[in-house]
């Protein structure tokens, strides 16, 4: 059953990710990178590892790189144990990260002395006077910083997070984060920064509390991450629909941004009813629910100069927003992981469709985007068109107690609320990761 309710105002959720720079809201690169040393593909350690003395040279902070992805939690304390969560809002977010990210920035940019802490540390600092960003993967914090205009050294720029908090203490500002991908059982850090601790004090006066609680600090739910975000009030979340939308873009449009030339491409369709495109080595595919493969000859290893993650990104990030972006109706695409393939020199990145700050998720877990690159040459796209439009009504959303109590009986983990596009429409639950 839906309510009624007044939609959201548009212009925060129609608009793209440059639409909300125009706005002074900078978001942040999200950087998820291989577990498995499989197949050549290299933990996220590894690769900064690589990138120390050269490529993160090259990737300084004004290259002028857009930013890929925003949080989709932060919390706000400011005083100890009063939390003010803002989430299951695209433009309570961006409004509340547009205040915070510069201080992320400046604090990620002026870490020094990072140490290993343990674990009663970082829940100390949750619970502190401070601010606490989730994005939902984990992110190599050299690159964070590169999309926040500034820079990383020292050991931290090496390590990956999907989960940062800026605690005051003692009169300074210390930058925490959970280090997931640890390969020495050294999975919490805190690093000493130069952001006063006053500028974040006074941003933080302002946030009133609203009963939101880490799961850590309630009693029960005891297979439920520790980090889940329970508010005290059920969200409200807005219905929506959705559609293929390739055909609000167009084949000449898909094949510009491919560097296809759409006055010389020949076409053809296959038996199943897919629609071909060829343009000398370059081959772009429709398929009749308007997905979108794209192919083109791979270079071999040292063929083309090798990019560094947050360049790598950018040229992934482009053609989205050419693509996706354009025909994606109130959402939004960002990243939402990448990988690299050190034998092939090859890029692997994924896009999400994200919808009022909620992720969506595609039948069978497909992504909206998969674009694998090496170097600039671009080899391997596909992509899932969808627009998604939401209603003016609501939808009934299960309380967060009780998908966190259903949850917990089930085995546990996180409880995610989200968007799901399937065979019924566009609905939505709490998928647990």
């Amino acid at each position: 059953m839906k309510n009624s309710a007044e939609k959201p105002r548009r212009r925060l959720k129609k608009g793209t990710i440059s639409a909300l720079q125009d706005l002074a809201i900078v978001l942040l690169l999200v950087l998820g990178v291989a577990l498995s040393a499989a197949g050549g593909l290299l933990p996220a350690d590894v690769v900064a590892g690589w990138l120390a003395g050269k490529a993160q040279s090259e990737e300084e902070a004004d290259e002028g790189y857009a930013p890929a992805a925003a949080p989709y939690c932060i919390v706000l304390t400011p005083e100890d144990g009063a939390h003010c969560a803002v989430m299951h809002s695209g433009e309570e977010l961006a409004e509340t990260y547009g205040r915070f990210s510069a201080m992320l920035g400046e604090a990620l940019g002026s870490s020094f002395g990072a140490e290993a802490v343990t674990e009663d540390d970082w829940r100390a600092a949750l619970g502190g006077q401070g601010v606490y960003f989730d994005f939902y993967n984990d992110f190599l914090l050299s690159t964070y910083a590169i999309w926040l205009g500034t820079t990383m050294t020292g050991d931290s720029s090496g390590h990956t997070a999907r989960r940062i908090c800026l605690a005051i203490e003692d009169g300074a500002v210390a930058l925490y984060y959970v280090r997931p991908r640890a390969n020495d059982g050294r999975y919490y850090f805190r690093c000493e920064t130069a952001l006063p601790a006053d500028a974040l004090a006074g941003q933080l006066s302002s946030a009133v509390p609203n009963g939101a609680e880490f799961r850590f600090e309630r009693a029960g739910y005891e297979h439920i991450d520790p980090y889940f975000v329970m508010t005290a009030d059920t969200p409200q979340v807005y219905s929506a629909t959705a559609h293929s939308s390739f055909a609000d873009l167009g084949e000449a449009a898909a094949m510009d941004a491919f560097g296809m030339n759409s006055y010389l491409a020949q076409s053809y369709p296959e038996s199943d009813g897919t629609l071909v495109w060829v343009d000398g080595e370059s081959t772009m595919r429709v398929g009749t629910d308007g997905t979108v493969y794209y192919s083109s000859p791979q270079p071999e290893p040292g063929e083309v100069e090798r990019l560094g993650p947050a360049a790598a990104i950018e040229l992934g990030r482009a053609l989205v927003e050419a693509t996706l972006g354009r025909v994606s109706g109130d959402a939004q695409v960002q990243l939402s992981y990448i990988v690299f393939d050190e034998s092939a020199e090859a890029y692997e990145l994924w896009f999400s469709y994200t919808l009022n700050g909620l992720p969506v998720e595609l039948p069978g877990g497909q992504n909206a985007a998969v674009i694998r690159l090496v170097g600039r040459t671009v080899y391997d796209v596909e992509l899932r068109f969808r627009a998604y439009t939401l209603e003016n009504a609501t939808e009934n959303v299960l309380p967060v107690d009780m998908a966190a109590s259903i949850a917990d009986a089930a085995g546990g983990g996180e409880p995610r609320l989200s968007y799901i596009d399937g065979a019924e429409g566009v609905t939505v639950n709490w998928p647990v990761k």
